[in-house]
């Protein structure tokens, strides 16, 4: 089915909750504005762009036609004016991040080339554009480089590392809604999340969704000292648990809402 472009979208729509109080508490740390400036009139993001360009392969219409056209249409599905750089790194996860606050770049493993089909696909090119519109970048980036400054501004970098480590765990959570809202199929976004978690390549077409969706309600739901590790292990941990994208997408999904803004913006 060809993915219908959505009018007027605004970011509310799928800025979850969670992603949005995370990212207001990391926006009033004192001293932001000043490690942020740092980072640009020290050329720091310029090194660290060199860095990885030097090392990865940029996509274009001549070497990966079908990829960028993969992400042409993303892009104009959520109505966005340019295109990122998109670049690819030999990585056998799917790693798919935003690299860069001025100018921002798209970093794929080489699996979600290999191992994904175009509506897969664009479950992942949503995610990252959609972390654009949402403005993830800057603090994505201040995740990155943040160890670097330790020496320059440690006082703000101390009070920096829980809050942004919280942000970029709910920020997963936004970006998989962008991610569906893109692909417009949530047997394919939930198949992607499969693979992430450990499912066998080629055979997430054919496990039971709803069977890796109910594993991901129960984990949700423990209680006792299975709830109290949880929530231990999160304090610590910078990356979302796959399980728990999985559930909060289906919650999305299940309450009508992602239906709800199809009707409404194609």
């Amino acid at each position: 089915m060809e993915q219908q472009i959505l009018k007027n979208l605004n970011n509310d729509e799928f800025f979850h909750p969670f992603d949005k109080d995370a990212m207001g508490l990391v926006n009033v740390v004192p001293g932001l504005d000043k490690v942020t400036e740092f980072i640009v009139s020290n050329s720091v993001e310029t090194l660290y762009n060199i860095q990885l360009k030097g090392a990865a392969l940029r996509i274009t219409e001549k070497n990966a036609p079908k990829v960028y056209q993969v992400f042409r249409e993303s892009m104009e599905v959520l109505e966005m004016e340019c295109l990122p750089e998109i670049y690819l790194n030999r990585g056998y996860h799917f790693s798919n991040r935003i690299i860069g606050y001025k100018n921002p770049i798209v970093l794929l493993d080489t699996n979600c080339i290999d191992k994904l089909d175009d509506t897969q696909l664009k479950f992942i090119a949503g995610r990252c554009l959609g972390g654009l519109r949402l403005k993830h970048n800057k603090l994505e980036f201040l995740c990155d480089v943040i160890e670097l400054l330790r020496g320059f501004f440690p006082g703000v970098v101390t009070a920096l590392s829980v809050p942004l480590a919280q942000w970029h765990r709910k920020a997963e959570l936004s970006r998989d809604r962008a991610g569906l809202l893109t692909c417009q199929d949530f047997e394919s976004a939930v198949q992607v999340l499969m693979l992430m978690s450990g499912a066998p390549y080629g055979t997430e077409k054919v496990i039971d969704i709803y069977d890796y969706l109910e594993q991901a309600v129960v984990f949700q739901k423990s209680e006792g000292l299975e709830k109290i590790g949880r929530t231990i292990e999160t304090l610590s941990a910078n990356n979302a648990w796959i399980i728990e994208r999985a559930s909060e997408l289906f919650n999305w999904y299940e309450s009508g809402k992602y239906d709800e803004l199809i009707m409404t913006h194609c």
